[in-house]
């Protein structure tokens, strides 16, 4: 599967910045994700636009009753342990920043780490419309997408092999080799904690070494539905522009945009859903439990 190679996605627009040009910043970036790394006490870890954010703000209102801290505030590594140092010191993270910063996996292996698996065709489209919606062209040029990506079509773009389904599969198979030897990991299925969404924070909250009640973990599941957190995206209730709209008439620019599981069938068409699934059936590890395509909800 390579119906798009990073050539031709560059001849769509030139990027900006020219990715070869941004050594340094890459440096940097490593550098603060193994400084964060060393002093985290859990790692929550998966490729992007599987869920993360929505984990996020659960555990950040939990937090925020639990220790009587304001509204609006979001949950970024350590700002809720300067509050409040009982709480954990977070490391959010890519599957690809963690394997891209050098001594990073070794550091990790010291701590606590969660990874929430999401079927990678659901996976590879949501990238698109982030890219698409919310990603500004500095940050396109640095994943080496084009400024006018939203000219790509939408199966170009899950099928190819620097950003779509080959490589969300290649990255979660290096995760799973790499969290088969960890001592303290534990890996949850997106479409598994959307329909139980108070188990899959418990396990989270219980994995980080913290405790909380029934009760705190559904009032915190409820302020976290995509319902209200979409409200509060348009109304700007968070400080923090990661849960932003970037155009509260476009719900496609939000970033809690729609979750769908399986909703991916809603934008290919029934062969290229086939062929997508038939290239994770032969190519993503056995482990995540994806044996078949997950159902449509």
């Amino acid at each position: 599967m390579n119906r798009l190679s990073g050539l031709a996605l560059n001849a769509l627009g030139r990027t900006l910045p020219d990715p070869r040009r941004c050594w340094p910043l890459s440096v940097r970036r490593q550098q603060a994700f193994c400084n964060r790394a060393r002093t985290a006490d859990l790692a929550i870890i998966s490729m992007p636009k599987s869920g993360r954010t929505w984990l996020r703000a659960m555990l950040s209102r939990l937090y925020q009753e639990q220790m009587g801290m304001p509204d609006g505030e979001l949950l970024i590594f350590d700002n809720f342990h300067a509050w409040s140092p009982e709480l954990p010191r977070i490391l959010f993270s890519h599957i690809g920043e963690l394997f891209e910063s050098g001594e990073g996996p070794e550091i990790l292996r010291g701590k606590p780490v969660f990874h929430l698996v999401r079927w990678p065709i659901d996976t590879a489209i949501s990238r698109y419309f982030q890219a698409k919606g919310r990603t500004n062209a500095f940050k396109l040029g640095l994943n080496g997408l084009p400024a006018d990506v939203g000219r790509v079509p939408i199966f170009d773009f899950v099928t190819s092999p620097r950003h779509g389904v080959p490589y969300i599969v290649r990255r979660l198979n290096e995760l799973a080799e790499y969290l088969e030897s960890h001592p303290a990991a534990l890996t949850i299925k997106y479409e598994e904690a959307r329909k139980n969404p108070a188990d899959a924070l418990l396990r989270v909250i219980i994995h980080s070494g913290r405790s909380a009640t029934p009760e705190s973990v559904e009032r915190a599941v409820d302020y976290a539905s995509f319902s209200n957190l979409q409200q509060m995206e348009q109304a700007g209730v968070f400080k923090n522009d990661r849960l932003r709209a970037r155009n509260s008439s476009n719900p496609d620019t939000y970033k809690v945009r729609r979750g769908k599981i399986g909703g991916y069938r809603d934008y290919l068409s029934a062969h290229q859903c086939a062929e997508l699934e038939s290239f994770i059936q032969a190519n993503l590890t056995p482990s995540y439990g994806y044996a078949s395509p997950p159902s449509y909800s």
